[in-house]
């Protein structure tokens, strides 16, 4: 939802609507490729391609989701407690950093 301040003060809720679609392979290997050249994400390329608004991102993260089996993976792989996700998230942040 998105948040508004009205003319006169008031707070407003305007709700927004998830639209997704279904691509083929060729036309989302070129919105990732322009989104990437662009800076964007796919989705904010997607709305500069509409004339739409983009909102500059506030903290630009990519986040992953993992299993219980591999988070005890990764909890080995890095000598640390399965419980400790700080410390895995650091540890999985520190090899991401690492990329060549």
């Amino acid at each position: 939802m998105n948040k508004k301040t009205t003319d006169n003060g008031m707070l407003a809720i305007r709700k927004a609507i998830q639209i997704s679609f279904d691509l083929d392979c060729e036309t989302m290997n070129k919105i990732r490729l322009k989104s990437l050249e662009s800076g964007l994400t796919p989705q904010d390329q997607i709305r500069t391609l509409l004339n739409l608004s983009t909102n500059k991102p506030q903290r630009p993260r990519i986040g992953i989701s993992i299993t219980e089996e591999e988070v005890s993976v990764l909890a080995e792989k890095y000598g640390i407690k399965p419980g400790d996700r700080l410390a895995l998230k650091k540890c999985i942040q520190s090899e991401i950093n690492d990329i060549k």
